[in-house]
């Protein structure tokens, strides 16, 4: 059976990147029902590829992943601003 890929590349400041990734690698990397992911970082850039043997299971996975790094983005930039102020 022939597998879909997705490639989501976001670029960061680096006080921020480290966060992120350390804080969503272990939420998304590896197996999850039907699709797998990869986490890594790549100069200033997350990069997170999704592998699913469905449309319907990458969308599943391209969510999940983006409500992750979303959520977590937003709790770095609040913890800087509390931080900073």
């Amino acid at each position: 059976m022939e597998k879909i890929l997705a490639e989501i590349r976001i670029r960061l400041p680096q006080k921020n990147l480290d966060v992120l990734y350390h804080a969503i690698k272990p939420e998304i990397q590896g197996r999850r029902g039907r699709a797998e992911s990869e986490v890594k970082l790549i100069d200033n850039t997350l990069v997170v590829k999704l592998l699913a043997g469905d449309t319907t299971s990458l969308r599943a996975a391209f969510n999940s992943c983006m409500r992750q790094i979303i959520g977590a983005q937003d709790l770095v930039e609040m913890c800087h601003r509390y931080l900073n102020r």
